[in-house]
């Protein structure tokens, strides 16, 4: 599934996040793709087999807890789905009452970017 380079999706509505999100993740050495929104990641998700998800649950649009239950499908279908990451400012026990995180990966705001870069590599490798 993974090619060289990983493949993710950041799915971040604030765009400065995002800009920055991209540039520390091409420099960490993945393909990078960007969603604003839950509804495009939806479609993005429909057409490319993303390595890795980077998800942020808190959506406007609401869309966040959407593309988390498509991932949990994926994980139920696929012997390997993408790997996700779950970036929210709630923490995590909130989260994980609201949106059952039993499977993937999360991160609180703020979050060193770095860091999510190394966690997501390491969790890349447990896959592959």
């Amino acid at each position: 599934m993974m090619s060289t380079k990983p493949n993710i999706l950041i799915v971040e509505d604030d765009e400065a996040v995002s800009r920055m999100l991209k540039l520390v993740m091409k420099s960490a050495g993945f393909d990078v793709d960007q969603a604003l929104g839950g509804h495009i990641a939806l479609r993005k998700l429909e057409s490319v087999d993303y390595d890795a998800v980077l998800l942020d649950l808190g959506l406007p649009d609401g869309g966040g807890p959407r593309v988390l239950e498509t991932l949990r499908g994926w994980d139920k279908a696929r012997s390997t789905g993408p790997v996700w990451l779950v970036m929210s400012a709630i923490d995590f026990t909130d989260a994980n009452t609201r949106h059952g995180l039993t499977r993937g990966q999360f991160v609180q705001k703020p979050f060193n970017p770095w860091d999510l870069a190394n966690k997501l590599r390491d969790s890349l490798r447990e896959v592959a």
